[in-house]
């Protein structure tokens, strides 16, 4: 072996030395840069010469080569930030950004995003990140699912929606003495058929006096416009006489507690028109709902009943024309207040036969949880089919039945410890909503990108897909903090954050460098000297 051969060995030496600078030095430059992952370069051995040796033949080395350079991918820290679009991930997984107009991702873990003109969120090359469209019109949206798009606010304003979900949760001071209606024949129905919208001589309307029922509630609502309605359901207890009078209700038993409830709106909001009869008289405005409630004696509710009208104009307060209401997907009795007078949508049924559930009125009916839910879906087999067949019987004020099932927020009825009036309101909630106007947006752990409006609305728009690789160590770097998949990584694996082995999302922060300088400075120091020593 010749001097010149041991030469050129020390000048591989001298080549992955310098190499290994290079790398070295790319990882302290980018020390500071967003979602950087560091990189390393391992060495080998070159190929050794065989040579003749006093005990046979021996091998000797002819220098190193560059074995492989490895990505580290573990997590780097996070910096908390004051931008709601700054998104870090906890864990495996990328975000995958395109092209906006073109095809084909990049795949990147710096999070800091940005809204452009258009309304995309884009990295700072302008490259859209990509997630799933959340349907928030869905009573269930699918979330994490289908084809990933551009995240994109199309819209920085939230339109209005209709009220369709109404929930009370009330608790009826079971004490004797709260029957303020009472009527011998119907007395299930009293505050119906003693509610009178007619004007006064001086313009104002009283449909209910204060001594005509025990207790109000009254929530807001909105309809397609966003407009704002006021609805209040009325409370009374159904009692028989104290004795020595004789009971007036049959099957009224002391092991039940019943009440009467009606639904109403402001009769000067009530502008339905009947198929069935026209338009609803002065004296009938801003009847909606009217049913029983029924509890044991432990003061929880186990049965309702719901009847809604049928006929508008002379027949509205007729008691047969008043049916067991429609019981929507989730459960519970529906009504239709038709704010908007929009045609043929005042009933909740068609007036056909067999009668079905209006679809004039599908996105205006509202369904109403009094705590109770019915997991049939529909009303207890021989339950009376109208308001008139309930009479003075509470053996008929059977609806729900066996198919009840009560909820958290269910109402109750019970006395306090200290005797006193124990009525008051324990939840309340609907789904309706004015116009608002965009205020800020948020990415929740899920990847979740929620905005915020003026309304008080939070709306969910986008899921953010992360991605993850089989082999991440073949990815390919792109420049700009971006990767690009490769024949060796893999095919890109999609699910949302917090799923598999996915990470989780951080807004308002972004995941640092994870270059190790004290470590990087030891390499460097080390490579040096090997350097030095080839020379």
């Amino acid at each position: 072996m010749s001097l010149t051969a041991s030469m050129w060995t020390s000048v591989s030496g001298l080549l992955v030395h310098g190499e290994k600078m290079n790398v070295i030095g790319n990882n302290i430059a980018n020390v500071n840069t967003v979602g950087f992952k560091a990189s390393r370069m391992d060495f080998e051995d070159f190929i050794s010469q065989y040579i003749g040796t006093a005990a046979g033949q021996g091998q000797v080395g002819r220098g190193a080569s560059i074995g492989i350079v490895m990505n580290d991918f573990s997590q780097g820290s996070f910096e908390t930030t004051t931008d709601s679009t700054d998104i870090a991930i906890a864990g495996n997984g990328f975000f995958a950004v395109s092209p906006k107009g073109g095809n084909g991702n990049f795949y990147t873990r710096a999070g800091n995003f940005r809204f452009d003109k258009d309304g995309y969120l884009s990295d700072p090359h302008g490259y859209v990140v990509q997630g799933w469209p959340v349907d928030n019109r869905s009573a269930t949206p699918i979330k994490g699912t289908g084809i990933a798009s551009d995240v994109r606010l199309d819209n920085f304003s939230c339109d209005p929606r209709h009220t369709t979900s109404l929930t009370l949760a009330v608790n009826l001071d079971s004490g004797i003495g709260h029957d303020k209606n009472i009527d011998a024949d119907d007395p299930f129905a009293s505050m119906f058929k003693a509610w009178d919208a007619t004007p006064d001589a001086n313009g104002n309307t009283i449909p209910l006096g204060p001594a005509s029922y025990a207790y109000p509630a009254t929530m807001e609502v909105y309809d397609e416009a966003g407009q704002s309605h006021k609805l209040t359901i009325y409370f009374d207890r159904v009692e028989n006489p104290a004795p020595p009078a004789a009971p007036t209700i049959a099957n009224l038993g002391s092991d039940k507690v019943m009440w009467e409830y009606t639904v109403t709106m402001d009769p000067s909001d009530d502008v339905r028109v009947f198929d069935t009869g026209g338009a609803v008289n002065a004296k009938d405005k801003g009847l909606l709902m009217t049913g029983t409630l029924t509890f044991n004696s432990s003061g929880q509710l186990e049965d309702t009943t719901a009847f809604v009208p049928t006929k508008g104009g002379a027949n509205f307060r007729d008691m047969s024309s008043w049916v067991q209401a429609p019981i929507s997907s989730n459960g519970y009795p529906v009504f239709s207040p038709n704010f908007s007078g929009s045609p043929s949508s005042s009933e909740a049924w068609t007036s056909g036969s067999p009668a079905e559930v209006n679809p004039n009125a599908q996105g205006r009916l509202i369904e109403l949880d009094l705590g109770l839910r019915n997991k049939g879906k529909t009303w207890e087999t021989g339950s009376v089919a109208n308001l008139a067949g309930l009479g003075a019987d509470a053996a008929n004020t059977h609806g729900f039945g066996l198919r009840a099932e009560r909820q958290n927020t269910s109402t109750t009825s019970y006395t306090d410890k200290s005797g006193g009036n124990s009525f008051y309101q324990r939840f309340a909630s609907q789904n309706g909503y004015s116009f608002g106007e965009l205020r800020y947006v948020n990415v929740s752990q899920d990847g979740m990108l929620s905005a915020a409006y003026s309304n008080g609305v939070t709306l969910e728009l986008f899921q953010l897909t992360l991605y993850d690789f089989p082999s991440k160590q073949n990815l390919r770097r792109e420049g700009g903090n971006l990767f690009s998949e490769t024949r060796a990584s893999g095919l890109p694996i999609s699910g949302a954050a917090g799923t598999g082995s996915f990470g989780t999302t951080q807004g308002t922060a972004l995941e640092q460098s994870n270059v190790d300088l004290a470590r990087e400075f030891v390499q460097m120091i080390t490579t040096q000297r090997g350097f030095q020593a080839n020379s």
